[in-house]
């Protein structure tokens, strides 16, 4: 009811003393309009009337590929990479040291095979990977499904943010792609031992 009576509210071009002239009305109605269309559909709207969604977001892991430093021009070398696909994803490099695997790099691409040969020849953030601790380098990398409805840009953003957060809430420490650190803020928890079921005793925060 309220839905239709702000269409009128809008289409009618009556000037009055109250709501001015009609492109005055139509800017205090439009709001008004988008909300109760969305309100019909069941659509999630923000105040200023884009749409926010929720994603349901499924994708699927590579298996890892070992990076050999470069006997010429690159640092490193990736021999499976005509194997990548040209979709979009995330991609990280990262660090094996005996049982545990860190990640050292976390990057998006709309297009993996041609990110991954770029990032390859970056002398900068190569350099970065290189004088990491010690251990050997791979490469992973990860493709969304991308679902009606759903933008990829959105999606491979959102992943990005999602797994750079969960590797700084592990205490570990990236590197951008100019090959410098990642600035974070550090968090250092003391107390019982319940706690660390809840939090752990070191964690970062992106400070970008």
């Amino acid at each position: 009811m309220f839905g239709r009576f702000t269409g009128r509210f809008v289409r009618t071009p009556i000037k009055d003393r109250q709501t001015g002239s009609y492109g005055r009305r139509r800017r205090i109605a439009a709001p008004l309009l988008r909300f109760w269309s969305a309100r019909a559909t069941n659509v999630p709207v923000r105040e200023n009337g884009v749409v926010n969604m929720p994603l349901n977001i499924d994708a699927r892991w590579s298996q890892p590929i070992d990076l050999r430093l470069a006997k010429a021009g690159a640092i490193y070398e990736c021999e499976k990479l005509q194997e990548i696909p040209s979709e979009a994803g995330i991609y990280i490099f990262g660090r094996c040291h005996g049982e545990s695997r860190t990640p050292l790099y976390i990057g998006k691409a709309l297009n993996l095979r041609r990110r991954i040969e770029q990032q390859l020849n970056s002398v900068r953030l190569m350099t970065g990977i290189k004088e990491a601790q010690n251990g050997s380098r791979f490469l992973i990398y990860c493709v969304p499904q991308i679902k009606r409805g759903q933008r990829v840009a959105q999606v491979v953003k959102l992943l990005e943010d999602a797994l750079i957060a969960h590797a700084l809430a592990f205490d570990h420490e990236l590197l951008q792609k100019q090959g410098t650190k990642r600035p974070n803020h550090t968090i250092k928890f003391s107390g019982n031992r319940v706690s660390e079921a809840l939090a752990p005793r070191h964690m970062r925060v992106s400070a970008v």
